[in-house]
This record gives structure tokens, sequence and C-alpha cells, in this order.
């Protein structure tokens, strides 16, 4: 490591370069997903819940997973240009999550009388 970088100081450099296509995409496979469950979403009953959020990992927390990945949980410095977080298979994220409340209020209920 000649220029006194630290293995960590490349990976948050190398985040910051990856963010921008990260962030689009999210957007992208969010959108896709989202086009995909339309049909899905417009035919939920009133009580339930299709939620389709994303994220992308922070810069700390992909820097953690990485070196949680490594022998001892070290980084090697002089093995710095080996690790890219474009390794991590959760560096972005789309999750979909269908509710099905069994839990009707009285008036949602079919027994329920005026």
């Amino acid at each position: 490591m000649g220029n006194g970088r630290t293995v960590e100081d490349r990976l948050r450099e190398e985040y910051f370069d990856l963010l921008p296509e990260i962030r689009r995409t999210v957007v992208e496979t969010e959108t896709r997903v989202r086009r995909q469950l339309l049909e899905n979403t417009l035919a939920l009953q009133r009580y339930e819940r299709l939620l389709v959020t994303s994220r992308a990992k922070e810069c700390d927390s992909a820097v953690d997973a990485l070196r949680r990945r490594q022998t001892l949980g070290l980084f090697d410095p002089q093995r710095t240009d080996t690790y890219s977080l474009t390794s991590l298979p959760d560096l972005a994220a789309v999750r979909v999550w269908r509710s099905r409340s069994s839990v009707l209020t009285m008036r949602e209920s079919p027994y329920y009388r005026c």
C-alpha cells in the first residue's frame, strides 16, 4: 500500500463511485417489480396489503459486511486490490411483502348488522 490508503478508504471511494448506478438499479428494479405486480395489486381486498420497498446498503454497512466475510474479520493490507463491494450479493435489494389480515373490523365482517 504505497499510497497510504487503507482498504476501508479504497472501499468507501468505490462505494461512492458505484452509488449512482446502485440507485438507478434500485429504482429500475422496483419499477419492474411494481409493474409485474400491478394486476395483483388491483385485485387486493380492502384488508389486504402489498408493499414493495427498496434500499441501497449504506456505505459503512457495506464495508462491514465485506469485512465480516474475510478470515478473522480482517482485511489483508497487502491485498487491497482484491476487495470489491460488487462481490456483495445484497448491495441493493427490493422487498415484496404481502399481508392478509385475518382480523376484520366489525363493519368489514359479513356478520355485522346495522
